[in-house]
């Protein structure tokens, strides 16, 4: 008996995976650190997508073995109510992940934060595909937006880039985004 629950635990400790709680998507979600666990248990069957900019991709840096298909692009517009950029949806995302992966195929899905990711996962799920999770607050990870969520620009959820695993500026032009 304690044999099983000790085999539980495991499973839990290293799969790391859990149904999200905040982004109201379907699937799940997991930890960075479970997320690369995942991928060295599996690193052919488990594929890792990111869905930021081709610009966030090469100057914020990127997870050498993630594949760089955006769901949205720079509309080069700035919201000044959101006081933010503003982004327009990849008419071609589902049919780019398509090029590459099957719905069969296990992917892991991560963008900046966290919430481009949640709109990759709705549309591939839509699209057929069934084993689609997100790395919880992405690459660079969630910041606070103001004094009652923990102080505006402090590090809330750290994403990839801040739970210090691997990631790098070298780019690898096969993995890289490139639009005729």
């Amino acid at each position: 008996m304690r044999l099983w629950i000790a085999v539980g635990l495991l499973a839990l400790a290293v799969g790391g995976c859990t149904a999200p709680t905040d982004l109201g998507t379907p699937g799940v979600s997991c930890s960075p650190q479970a997320a690369l666990a995942q991928w060295k248990a599996d690193p052919d069957q488990v594929n890792l997508v990111d869905v930021r900019t081709p610009e966030e991709y090469i100057f914020i840096g990127h997870v050498p073995m993630a594949r760089n298909i955006p769901v949205k692009f720079l509309a080069n517009k700035w919201d000044a109510k959101e006081k933010k950029p503003v982004f327009k949806p990849n008419p071609d995302f589902v049919a780019d992940v398509k090029k590459h992966y099957q719905p069969p195929d296990k992917i892991i899905i991560m963008c900046g934060t966290g919430k481009r990711s949640v709109d990759a996962v709705k549309l591939l799920k839509d699209a057929g595909y069934k084993d689609v999770i997100f790395v919880e607050g992405g690459f660079d990870g969630q910041r606070g937006t103001d004094c009652f969520d923990h102080g505006a620009g402090k590090l809330v959820k750290p994403g990839w880039k801040n739970s210090d695993l691997i990631w790098t500026y070298a780019l690898n032009p096969e993995m890289l985004y490139l639009k005729d």
